[in-house]
């Protein structure tokens, strides 16, 4: 008897998920994976972010701060390499991924590719590309500020 009452329990318990599933399924169809965002919404990537960038071609290390804003899946903004490299931000997040290009004016023309997970808290990536000083690898880690 025990046993036929907790089988009974443990098959509601599995009708009431899997109709949990299919509404979460049906509701998420034209949005993000729920897997990287819980709540099927896009990570909002608006703000100021402030960290460290690691070349690997050149060996150096210089703070970098990125500010983005984010209209639906398009972002766009500023950036600041240490000391004096500045310049517009343009991209898109990708599903989980955003690719954005930096594209330096000061102190010269250049253009770098950045890739990193979408995370509204941090970013964390690789970025590459040249300027009309050398062409730079690295990577990048930087934190919400704002």
């Amino acid at each position: 008897m025990k046993i036929e009452k907790n089988l009974m329990l443990v098959l509601g318990m599995l009708a009431l998920l899997s109709q949990g599933c299919k509404k979460h399924e049906s509701n998420n169809k034209d949005t993000a994976p729920a897997s990287f965002f819980p709540s099927g919404e896009i990570v909002n990537m608006t703000g100021s972010f402030d960290g460290s960038f690691r070349g690997t071609t050149h060996i150096l290390v210089t703070n970098m701060a990125l500010t983005l804003v984010q209209n639906g899946v398009n972002l766009s903004g500023t950036f600041l390499l240490a000391p004096s490299n500045t310049g517009t931000i343009s991209g898109a997040i990708n599903q989980d991924t955003m690719k954005l290009t930096l594209t330096q004016t000061n102190p010269c023309a250049g253009t770098y590719q950045v890739v990193a997970p979408a995370d509204e808290f941090s970013i964390i990536g690789t970025l590459v590309g040249s300027d009309c000083a050398f062409t730079e690898n690295g990577t990048f880690n930087v934190a919400r500020k704002s």
